[in-house]
């Protein structure tokens, strides 16, 4: 039988599940049929095709006591 602490942690671990898959988690899109059309810019030497198909990045904003934490600049 597990102890006390184990099945506590299994019940934060399943809590955090939930609260991923309920909150987090807003949408899932299938980019297959992208990433192959990609690969095939990258395959055929079109990087210019390859780069303007590649999805926008944004930086997360960290507070700075964060970004000392992780070493981020």
């Amino acid at each position: 039988m597990p102890s006390e602490a184990t099945a506590s942690a299994r019940r934060t671990a399943g809590e955090a599940v939930d609260r991923y898959l309920d909150h987090w988690i807003t949408s899932i899109t299938d980019i297959t049929q992208l990433a192959a059309e990609i690969h095939r810019d990258v395959d055929t030497g079109d990087l210019d095709a390859a780069r303007a198909a590649l999805p926008a990045e944004y930086l997360y904003p960290l507070p700075r006591t964060l970004k000392a934490i992780v070493g981020a600049t």
